[in-house]
This record gives structure tokens, sequence and C-alpha cells, in this order.
């Protein structure tokens, strides 16, 4: 979503969905590791940014925001 690095969540669903086995697909064993997160300063993003290769200038971190879905217009 927001390009190579290291993701977490405070969701463990969330962090599940995402978890894959890439060994043998007969296997069906998954690890997911449970840590606190230092984030630093961090930059709010409101959109994906897939090609984002650091934290924007005096940003240690990002951290995505998805936006509840309000109805139609």
């Amino acid at each position: 979503m927001f390009g190579p690095g290291i993701y977490s969540t405070n969701v463990s669903s969330k962090a599940d969905d995402y978890s894959a086995n890439t060994g043998n697909v007969s296997i069906r064993t998954r690890v997911m590791i449970v840590n606190h997160v230092a984030l630093g300063r961090s930059k709010m993003m409101y959109e994906a940014s897939h090609d984002m290769q650091h934290a924007p200038q005096m940003f240690n971190s990002v951290r995505g925001r998805n936006v509840q879905f309000t109805g139609y217009k």
C-alpha cells in the first residue's frame, strides 16, 4: 500500500488477512509476530502511495488511515 517496508496493525484480524504461506502450499502454517511498535513522528496518510521509498521529510514513519464509508451522496 505504501511501498516496501515493515507493516504493522493493532487489529490482529487485519494482520491475518495479509499473512501468507510463501513456501510449500500443502503446509497450512502461518506466522504472526506480536510486538510493540515505536513509530516516532508519524505522518497520517489518507491515500495509498505505492511508490513511496521512505517516510516524508521530518517524519519517521507513515500511518495509513482508512476513511469510513458514510453512504452515497
